[in-house]
């Protein structure tokens, strides 16, 4: 790259004027353009995998019995009553695989507070669980809030396929977790929460209903004055009409015959 030597703009080979001022570089020598070469990539070894590759072995079922061993391993890690057994009757054996090192810190430490022997066995060889101060269960035998969310993602991946006995030597014993003075209480029960159920799905509302036609308006009489009906008009003076005449008398009467006193009543003798 060169400069112009009237006004200082900035001039590459190649250029016959200047794009500052309009000036002839015919007789200016351009410096060559530098030519760049890239860097030789550098391999870098990948980071050494931590996560997913530790284990969790059982050395054995300590002071609980086989079958609570049993339980909580079926509790834990979904094993069924029968794969249980055979991983507590086959120690030392690998009861968990492809686990985080929390993961397998909380579960080694769990099965150390029920009772029985864990360990943890990492890229590095068995893990150091000495240390560790803080307990998983509470006093009612429930693990706490940190440690059930952590180990309620255990899935079927997690368990061992087979089972094979554990030929590395046992740690020292002061590398398992402390044993706290009471250990939890042993009933069956499930220690980490079921999953939250599906969402169901909202019936639509039903259609709205067509409103009732209003009943039929009756016609409700205003009450009047009371009317009487007239009366028939009966005998006597002043009633309009004939009179019945008397029995015996006028035309009505009985006729007057031979017998009689009048036409046609008896004769006079």
């Amino acid at each position: 790259m060169s400069f112009c030597p009237n006004c200082g703009h900035e001039v590459y080979a190649g250029m016959n004027f200047c794009p500052g001022c309009g000036r002839n570089l015919a007789d200016l020598v351009m410096d060559p353009e530098p030519v760049f070469e890239p860097e030789p990539a550098v391999e870098q070894a990948p980071p050494p995998r931590t996560a997913g590759v530790y284990q969790v072995i059982l050395l054995s079922d300590g002071d609980c019995s086989k079958s609570e061993a049993a339980e909580l391993l079926e509790d834990l890690l979904g094993y069924d009553r029968s794969d249980a057994k055979d991983l507590v009757k086959s120690a030392p054996v690998a009861v968990a695989e492809q686990l985080t090192e929390t993961q397998a810190r909380y579960l080694a430490q769990a099965m150390n507070e029920y009772g029985m022997e864990a360990a943890v066995y990492g890229p590095g060889g068995y893990v150091d669980l000495g240390s560790a101060s803080r307990r998983v269960f509470d006093n009612d035998g429930d693990l706490l809030g940190d440690v059930a969310r952590t180990l309620a993602v255990l899935s079927v991946a997690n368990r061992v396929r087979r089972i094979e006995r554990w030929m590395t030597p046992p740690p020292p014993r002061s590398w398992l977790a402390p044993r706290p003075p009471r250990r939890p209480p042993h009933r069956r029960r499930s220690f980490l929460s079921p999953p939250p159920p599906a969402p169901r799905r909202a019936a639509p509302p039903p259609p709205p209903r067509r409103p009732a036609p209003p009943p039929p308006a009756r016609h409700t009489p205003v009450p009047g004055p009371r009317r009487e009906p007239p009366r028939p008009a009966g005998p006597g003076r002043n009633s309009a009409g004939p009179r019945n005449p008397a029995p015996g008398k006028g035309p009505g009467g009985p006729s007057r015959g031979p017998g009689g006193r009048g036409p046609g009543g008896p004769g006079r003798r």
